[in-house]
């Protein structure tokens, strides 16, 4: 199924589609029968949740929303592709939120499986912050200042020299 589309920003949510999210939750052994008493509107809001989560933690470092690009498979058809992990996070996030919040009641290791999942993409997202990983092909900010180019601001963070008085 196509993805759906985030009308804040025109377009695919990071996450793709309500499916998409639904067969990561199946990998994650979520049987048929609760995933089947989830709406997809509300999957849609997790997802929408989820991605603002993310654009949040990457704001300082790109400039947002991170755009796909079309890539074409072995059949010659065109598809949108987020750069990076960022659909596998997303997707990651949004389940993470879907465990925590519909599945919280049924079971404690659901619980805890889904704050796992959510901490976990967290972290990922906030290692794209960082100077040494950085999502291909998305448009950086500068570190150092708001109207230095970053392809002029040095390739790495200054390093602090420690004197100690002897």
């Amino acid at each position: 199924m196509p993805d759906e589309f985030n009308a804040e920003s025109g377009q695919a949510y990071y996450a793709g589609s309500t499916e998409d999210v639904i067969r990561f939750c199946k990998a994650l052994n979520i049987d048929e029968g609760r995933l089947s008493a989830v709406k997809p509107v509300n999957i849609v809001s997790y997802m929408k949740t989820a991605e603002d989560i993310i654009n949040g933690m990457l704001s300082e470092s790109y400039f947002l929303p991170i755009k796909p690009y079309n890539q074409v498979d072995a059949n010659g058809i065109p598809h949108l592709v987020f750069p990076g992990r960022l659909r596998y996070l997303a997707q990651q996030m949004t389940a993470g939120l879907l465990m925590l919040t519909e599945f919280q009641h049924q079971e404690q290791n659901m619980n805890e499986a889904g704050q796992k999942l959510f901490e976990e993409a967290k972290k990922e997202v906030y290692q794209l912050t960082l100077w040494n990983h950085r999502i291909p092909g998305a448009r950086y900010k500068s570190r150092e200042s708001h109207f230095m180019p970053p392809r002029v601001e040095p390739p790495h963070p200054p390093i602090e020299q420690i004197w100690s008085l002897n």
